[in-house]
């Protein structure tokens, strides 16, 4: 049980920074839409050397941020569902829901990631085709993720079903 304590320690730290980023985030990324004389000079001589000021990076920005804020939701479902364990409530209905969810949330964070990194590539370039190029990143990571947490709620189900059989037998 010193175990979930520790990994529920570090879910709660990656949950806090998770939120401080998007807190950040999404209004810096609003000012850079609507007010960029508001930007740091400094910042701002970095953004327009690296041609990053524009629709595309506006809405990189954003999705990547709704990608930050669906992890931060992710890890705040398994946070919950840690709870339930240290309470020894292994095979309880929420644990499986919060799996599930924490399964869910994942999954589409990756497929933001993926449409964030097409709009990405579509902006950055003036040709009407341009090629993808996707590496074995975040993204991977989080599908990875999100599938095993499904898998873990399904093997939470099954566990359950089975104890519920095992405690009706005589």
């Amino acid at each position: 049980m010193k175990r979930i304590s520790v990994l529920k320690t570090i879910t709660t730290i990656a949950f806090i920074i998770t939120v401080i980023t998007v807190a950040f985030g999404i209004p810096f990324t609003l000012m850079l839409a609507v007010a960029t004389d508001l930007v740091p000079n400094g910042l701002q001589k970095n953004i327009s050397s690296n041609h990053l000021i524009g629709i595309g990076a506006i809405v990189y920005l954003l999705l990547t941020m709704g990608v930050t804020a669906l992890i931060a939701l992710a890890l705040h479902s398994f946070k919950e569902a840690l709870t339930l364990f240290e309470k020894r409530m292994f095979f309880d209905v929420r644990v499986i829901a919060l799996l599930t969810k924490t399964g869910k949330m994942l999954l589409t964070a990756a497929a933001v990631s993926i449409i964030a990194e097409i709009t990405s590539t579509f902006f950055a370039s003036d040709a009407p085709y341009t090629e993808a190029s996707f590496t074995y990143g975040p993204t991977l990571l989080f599908a990875s993720l999100g599938l095993l947490f499904l898998v873990l709620s399904d093997v939470f189900t099954m566990a359950k079903n089975l104890k519920e059989e095992n405690d009706l037998t005589v």
